[in-house]
């Protein structure tokens, strides 16, 4: 009877300041080097305000209130002079965190007791970024793809010289075909010493066969196309750039599936859960990807104490591999199959043997020409 003729707004009350204390995570783009504070400040105004309205629904004043002044505190905090390009925002019940990203997040707001790091590491924004090589018998050019533009790098022609050990001398022949395409592989490797990208290759198919054939990094090199040059080539060259990056979930996933090969061959690939733990506990560098199915295992085994005696000392290992700039990534499920549903990727150390030697001069002036 009590119950009957107690307010429907009492009882609502009620329920809100019984509900379990919470964790609140943010990620968004944080890049100070790019963006000026009012961009940014508008950013933070946008998520607070966000965080206030989800903040209504559930929880009652005096915990909002409690969110809300944590949070400017925290925002008050943020360092301005960082070169990362994301940031996130743990506040649990005990501490607020703060950790820089070198990649970029989509900007996402979570509310959950157990919410950690690796959750909103998950939410990358994956930009497509590429290189694109347009091969002819007399001339090569070389385009990076970032900000959704086509960007002209360099440009290779045949020269009348090559170098020696006082300078530069006319060429009686000229290069043969096998020495024009590692010439073009040398060029590559310069300006993807560690794989960061995938290399695709239009224009002259006997040459880009010859290309891939010869690479030592031909798993991350994808033949796009015939553009031959022409008048209507740049026209070419943009639509076969909208094309890949319309495409871009399938050529990431095909690109990372090389690296992974790369990485095994190179034996610069650590795979299973055991020995990456192993491998992050002394602070080693890399790209750490997780399979999506395999993310949600591990994050459940980490809160039962099933996987780790310290899942927080887990943590913190991440957190630190974080903050040295490394990238994690969520991968679709099966691409890890075969290696327990995590790999480490750990940064490879170009050796002085394996530097490119390029017969020819490299002038990186304005008109960034290669002339070989």
């Amino acid at each position: 009877m009590l119950i009957a003729t107690t307010p429907k707004a009492v009882i609502r009350e009620t329920k809100k300041a019984k509900l379990p204390y919470t964790t609140l995570g943010i990620n968004f783009p944080f890049q100070p080097s790019m963006h000026d504070k009012i961009f940014i400040q508008n950013t933070i105004d946008y998520i607070t305000k966000a965080v206030e309205i989800k903040l209504k629904g559930k929880y009652n004043c005096v915990f909002r209130k409690s969110i809300l002044e944590r949070l400017d505190r925290t925002f008050g905090k943020l360092n301005y002079n960082t070169h990362k390009k994301s940031v996130v925002i743990l506040i649990s019940p005990n501490e607020e965190s703060v950790t820089y990203l070198d990649f970029f997040t989509k900007t996402s707001i979570y509310f959950n007791k157990n919410i950690s790091l690796l959750d909103l590491v998950a939410n990358t924004n994956k930009q497509p970024e590429f290189f694109l090589l347009q091969s002819g018998n007399t001339k090569s050019i070389f385009f990076e793809f970032y900000n959704g533009k086509l960007h002209k790098e360099f440009e290779t022609k045949e020269s009348g010289f090559i170098s020696n050990s006082t300078g530069y001398q006319r060429l009686v022949e000229k290069p043969s075909k096998v020495e024009r395409c590692q010439q073009i592989l040398n060029v590559l490797k310069l300006m993807n010493p560690k794989n960061k990208k995938p290399i695709f290759i239009t224009g002259n198919n006997i040459q880009a066969n010859t290309l891939c054939d010869m690479s030592a990094f031909r798993e991350i090199m994808f033949k796009k196309g015939n553009t031959l040059f022409s008048n209507d080539a740049e026209d070419k060259l943009n639509l076969l750039a909208s094309e890949i990056s319309d495409e871009w979930r399938y050529w990431h996933s095909e690109f990372l599936a090389g690296k992974i090969e790369l990485a095994k061959r190179s034996n610069h690939l650590i795979s299973k859960i055991a020995a990456v733990s192993e491998t992050l506990e002394c602070n080693e560098d890399g790209l750490l990807l997780i399979d999506k199915y395999y993310k949600k295992k591990l994050v459940k085994s980490l809160r039962i104490n099933h996987f780790s005696k310290s899942p927080g000392l887990w943590m913190q290992h991440l957190e630190r591999f974080l903050k040295r700039g490394n990238h994690i990534e969520i991968v679709k499920t099966g691409l890890l199959k075969n290696y327990g549903g995590i790999v480490l990727i750990e940064n490879e150390v170009m050796n002085t043997s394996d530097q490119p030697l390029l017969h020819g001069h490299i002038n990186l002036s304005k008109d960034h020409s290669i002339l070989f």
